[in-house]
């Protein structure tokens, strides 16, 4: 029976680890690697509605790209990124409203679809309004209430947001 000295062994495993890291260092890549993707910001292009939604205040108003923009949006990024985009607004907006109903039941949405303005009419009779073309995402949501100006929430934080902004 063969017996190996223990200081042997840790020994034997540091030289073989470092013999094994031991390739030369190139700077060439290799001919099967792929360049990096190239991210391309995109313009949100422009609506081609000009309505206007009137909101009372308090609301949460979820808005959308129209058929167009979207049509547009999709020729400038790549199709997988723009279907995955599309999938986490879906999951984001339904995720916001559950999160609206369990904290905020009497907080009235509203959905801006085929609008390209916001007008927001708060207590004694102040007005704010938000151009849809200003706002970088195809989808998203816009809180407010009667004595503050409107304000773009984080989907993803909605319930921290929401919180903060209503309880000032």
């Amino acid at each position: 029976m063969y017996r190996t000295n223990k200081t042997i062994q840790p020994v034997l495993f540091m030289v073989l680890t470092l013999a094994s890291c031991s390739q030369p260092a190139t700077d060439q890549k290799s001919s099967t690697e792929q360049p990096p993707v190239a991210t391309v910001n995109y313009q949100k292009p422009q609506s081609s509605f000009n309505d206007t939604l009137i909101v009372e205040a308090p609301a949460a108003v979820f808005y959308y790209a129209d058929s167009l923009q979207l049509t547009k949006i999709k020729a400038q990024r790549d199709p997988q990124k723009f279907e995955a985009d599309m999938h986490e607004f879906v999951f984001l907006i339904k995720t916001a409203k559950k999160v609206i109903g369990s904290n905020m039941p009497k907080l009235p949405i509203t959905e801006a679809r085929n609008k390209r303005y916001l007008l927001f009419i708060g207590e004694h009779g102040s007005r704010s309004s938000i151009d849809l073309d200003g706002l970088p995402d195809a989808c998203g949501l816009i809180i407010c209430d009667k004595n503050k100006k409107p304000q773009p929430v984080d989907m993803a934080n909605t319930d921290s947001e929401i919180g903060f902004y209503f309880s000032k």
